[in-house]
């Protein structure tokens, strides 16, 4: 399996413990249609990802019982998804260490707050300890390279004490929208370099 390749030459590398799987992208849309208001058609999508997500979680700890698993990592934040997905994972012992989804919608830098504590109260309803959680992709062409945008993500990451990391699927070549052309950064590139070098 190339899920074992995979795993074995990370848990060999001596960086290996900075590694975090994530063993599935995007599953609500790419690969197990988990949008669909039809619930019966939800109910078998959903059961098939889960068994899914057991196979792989549980074939990466059999070869690293260190590893960090992170998930599910939606394309976008979905409530009802959440909410099965953890009490499928505490009852199988296959909780993630890292909760992912990604904020990429137009909307989501307003209503990013009201998913984060809707996700807290979720955790508390299913009688999970509070996880750590990683926006693993957020923001819009029109935020990545302005301030003024930015500075609003990352108070609300910072605030609400979880990882972040801009989308890395923009152009080719301009640093996630940070530079306008090669080697010369721009608004947003300045804002996290000032961001990094912050103390106190």
């Amino acid at each position: 399996l190339k899920v074992d390749e995979i795993v074995k030459d990370i848990s060999a590398d001596p960086d290996g413990h900075r590694f975090v799987y994530i063993p599935f992208n995007e599953p609500d849309q790419i690969w197990y249609e988990l949008e669909t208001a039809d619930q019966t058609r939800y109910e078998a999508n959903r059961d098939r990802f889960f068994a899914d997500w057991r196979t792989v979680y549980r074939r990466i700890r059999a070869i690293d019982p260190g590893a960090r698993i992170a998930g599910p990592n939606e394309a976008g934040y979905h409530s009802r998804l959440l909410r099965d997905f953890l009490a499928f994972a505490r009852r199988e012992d296959v909780l993630p260490q890292v909760i992912t989804w990604h904020e990429l919608d137009s909307a989501s830098l307003r209503d990013f707050q009201a998913h984060h504590d809707d996700y807290r109260a979720l955790e508390r309803e299913a009688g999970v300890a509070p996880l750590k959680i990683n926006i693993d992709e957020y923001g819009n062409r029109r935020d990545l390279s302005v301030p003024g945008q930015l500075v609003q993500w990352v108070s609300m990451f910072e605030r609400n004490k979880v990882y972040a990391n801009t989308a890395y699927w923009d152009a080719a070549g301009n640093l996630n929208g940070h530079v306008v052309r090669s080697g010369i950064p721009n608004g947003g590139w300045w804002f996290f370099r000032w961001y990094a070098g912050l103390t106190g």
